[in-house]
């Protein structure tokens, strides 16, 4: 009889209360039902799956709007994301210097992939995904799981075969680095723009935007990085790579220690003019460089048959800087 009666109460009170905000609803649903019913549970799962889409502590997901809105006890709440974290909805992360939990929601189109996988695979996905672009070395990986090599090396299989993660040659380190399929390279990495892709050093991309920086301060007397750069993009100097400012100032950096160009006496602090040096002739070596009158400018590539370490005409023209 009383379990009737209570049940009649509340479908008396879910008709009532139809049209009110979701929060009066909800807390109205978690006074009759169980610790929390399948609605509670839906709003929940998907307000921590919103929520961790960046990576977040317990006590940051808890002051969630979001998750507020669904008025569960921490209880409740520590059972959602505990439960999500075995579906492979969620990852499980360490904060270096606390130690505390973080949580990051796995995105949709992968939650399929990283649920085939097992708890040492996922486990080695967590430590590749804390490393963020500057990547992780297999090395490293052993310190931390305390593993032989094998057994890290088939998880890492398993992990590129997936596309969840992906290695990088080094610059730096001379080794394979791991890290997360979609993320792009820090620069400390790659070495930025002035490698190729088999990570030899790019000496014709650094003599085209050197001869471009000389031939702009003789057409114009004077320039900025920006004007340079806005010049250098205008003409499709650059097309092959994403040029940026602080690449460009670096190639300013050259010219001056090499003599070839001077700030300006009027420059600004925060944006300095360049010319060029005085007594440097007009006719310098670099408006002379070979390779823009090149017939074969196009297939010159390092490591091809025509590349710019054998060719002859820029062997005679470099002389001529005295580098």
């Amino acid at each position: 009889k009383k379990q009737r009666r209570r049940v009649d109460f509340l479908a008396f009170h879910q008709q009532s209360f139809q049209g009110f905000p979701s929060t009066i609803t909800l807390h109205i649903s978690q006074a009759f039902h169980s610790p929390m019913n399948k609605e509670i549970q839906i709003a929940l799962r998907r307000a921590i799956y919103n929520t961790c889409k960046e990576p977040k502590k317990e006590t940051e997901i808890r002051k969630n709007a979001e998750v507020k809105e669904t008025a569960v006890s921490q209880e409740n709440l520590r059972k959602m994301l505990s439960k999500m974290a075995k579906q492979k909805l969620l990852l499980l992360l360490k904060d270096a210097s606390t130690g505390e939990m973080i949580f990051h929601s796995v995105p949709r189109e992968k939650v399929a992939s990283f649920q085939t996988l097992n708890d040492f695979d996922t486990s080695i996905y967590q430590i590749i995904d804390q490393a963020g672009d500057l990547g992780i070395t297999k090395r490293e990986m052993g310190r931390k799981v305390k593993k032989h090599s094998k057994i890290i090396d088939l998880s890492l299989k398993t992990l590129v075969t997936k596309n969840l993660i992906k290695a990088v040659q080094s610059i730096k380190s001379k080794q394979k680095v791991f890290m997360l399929y979609d993320l792009e390279p820090n620069r400390e990495i790659t070495g930025g723009i002035w490698y190729t892709e088999n990570m030899t050093f790019n000496t014709k991309l650094i003599m085209e935007l050197q001869s471009a920086t000389v031939n702009y301060l003789v057409e114009r007397g004077h320039g900025t990085t920006m004007d340079i750069l806005r010049e250098v993009k205008g003409r499709g100097l650059s097309s092959s790579v994403e040029l940026q400012e602080q690449d460009m100032k670096q190639i300013m950096t050259t010219l001056l220690y090499d003599g070839l160009i001077e700030e300006a006496p009027d420059s600004r602090e925060a944006e300095p003019i360049y010319r060029l040096m005085k007594g440097v002739e007009v006719t310098n070596p670099f408006s002379e460089i070979p390779c823009s009158n090149c017939p074969v400018f196009a297939d010159c590539v390092p490591g091809s048959d025509v590349n710019p370490s054998d060719c002859q005409y820029l062997s005679k023209w470099a002389q001529k800087l005295q580098w």
